[in-house]
């Protein structure tokens, strides 16, 4: 498994699929690129109590299934290097029908629609497994505390899907390629030379939660605002005193001054260094 960890980390995979499209309930897009931007380590990351499980049940469903296909019980990495997108297969018949193996119990069954159909997910992840494999039809077989069930996905019914899938692998591959996201290398000392992953994500978690907390702050103010209209001031429900004071303030242009005052900006014009850390938007 270490060499296919390794071989993954240079594609997008089935897997990743539903993630970058935004429609995984575990993870964002950006906890994509940045583990494919880590530094390939031979050490695996503690699996969760759903991959624990699923890593019990699978391979026993896996034997089961493979000997009633008649197929080889083993995984099938594959890779269409035309998209580009790669994908592990739990199995595959000798006509290129793809199988697919899910186990879950009271972890994930929050994730699975009551009606028994498959959650998006899945089917974006299978839809992924058929066009990196090149197959034209899927079943996922699904173990869980409501039996076991058998899914049947035809890929060129979901034509949308399959759009989407290959405009965001596409994408995505230039964005994993030209290091816009997140360096893969820095120019420091050698133990520096991989940034956290773990570290920046949650860097990047922070700020996305800052940007959401100030607009959720600046819209609400803008409706105080509106409501309080003329008015100079007020009580609150708690009965504290509200204000509403007028400011007016005088700035200066910078560019009308640049374009008429050239030589005035020069001289007004106080430069200053400062080294930032961007996180993407």
């Amino acid at each position: 498994m270490t060499t296919l960890r390794k071989e993954r980390a240079l594609y997008l995979t089935a897997s990743d699929v539903p993630v970058v499209l935004g429609v995984s309930p575990f993870c964002k897009d950006r906890n994509v690129v940045l583990r494919k931007k880590r530094k390939p380590s031979d050490e695996a990351a503690k699996p969760t109590l759903a991959q624990q499980i699923g890593h019990a049940v699978e391979p026993l469903l896996s034997m089961i299934m493979n000997e009633q296909y008649a197929i080889a019980g083993e995984q099938v990495f594959v890779v269409n290097e035309k998209i580009p997108l790669a994908a592990t297969l739990d199995a595959v018949t000798k006509d290129n029908v793809i199988l697919e193996y899910k186990s879950h119990g009271w972890v994930g069954e929050d994730y699975w629609p009551e009606d028994g159909t498959l959650p998006t997910y899945v089917l974006v992840q299978v839809l992924a497994q058929c066009l990196a494999a090149d197959s034209r039809k899927a079943y996922v077989i699904e173990y869980s505390p409501r039996g076991l069930m058998q899914h049947e996905i035809v890929s060129e019914q979901y034509g949308d899907w399959n759009e989407r899938i290959v405009e965001a692998a596409k994408e995505f591959d230039e964005k994993l390629l030209s290091g816009g996201w997140y360096p893969t290398e820095v120019d420091c000392p050698e133990e520096w030379a991989y940034l956290d992953a773990d570290l920046v994500d949650r860097a990047l978690e922070a700020a996305e939660y800052a940007r959401y907390w100030k607009e959720q702050y600046d819209e609400l103010r803008d409706r105080i605002v509106a409501q309080i209209g003329e008015a100079r001031g007020g009580v609150d429900d708690a009965g504290r005193i509200t204000k509403l004071v007028t400011v007016t303030r005088r700035i200066v242009s910078a560019g009308y001054l640049k374009d008429k005052y050239p030589s005035i900006y020069e001289e007004c014009t106080v430069e200053s260094v400062q080294r930032r850390l961007d996180l993407p938007k």
